[in-house]
C-alpha cells in the first residue's frame, strides 16, 4: 500500500493514515467524512468486507 492521508470523520476527529495502517470502518452507509493526501505518493489501498456476526 502507499500514500499518506489525513482523514477527518463526520464528528470532526482528524488522524493520519500511513502505509500499513488499518482502518475499521463500521459506518459504511453514512456520509460526511473527508480525506486529503499529504504526500506525493499515490493512495493505494485494499478494502476487505467483513460479514456481520450471526444475530447482528
Amino acid at each position: 500500500m502507499s500514500g499518506t492521508l489525513e482523514f477527518t470523520t463526520r464528528d470532526g476527529e482528524t488522524f493520519v493514515l500511513a502505509p500499513g495502517d488499518v482502518l475499521l470502518a463500521e459506518d459504511t452507509s453514512g456520509s460526511g467524512h473527508r480525506w486529503r493526501l499529504i504526500d506525493e505518493a499515490p493512495w493505494r489501498r485494499l478494502y476487505v468486507e467483513l460479514d456481520a456476526a450471526p444475530g447482528d
